[in-house]
């Protein structure tokens, strides 16, 4: 189940449509890290204000590697 988790993170990650923000944000309540640092960068692609917000949230992270992929994302859309 993890490994499928994170595949599909790392695809659904490599579409470059908006239409795919809405899923990524929900993705990031998954609790395995990795999913949640391939989506946080994923969404470092799309400059919304439902993206910042999601990747502000994540600079609060649990996990030191989601908290470091959301200030690069962060970084990447100003």
């Amino acid at each position: 189940k993890k490994r499928l988790l994170r595949a599909a993170a790392e695809a659904i990650g490599s579409i470059e449509s908006p239409k795919v923000v809405d899923l990524l944000i929900k993705t990031l309540s998954v609790k395995d890290a990795y999913v949640r640092k391939r989506v946080v960068l994923a969404l470092g692609k799309f400059n919304n204000k439902e993206v910042i917000d999601a990747l502000k949230t994540c600079l609060n992270d649990k996990n030191i590697q989601v908290q470091k992929a959301a200030k690069k994302s962060l970084n990447q859309l100003r």
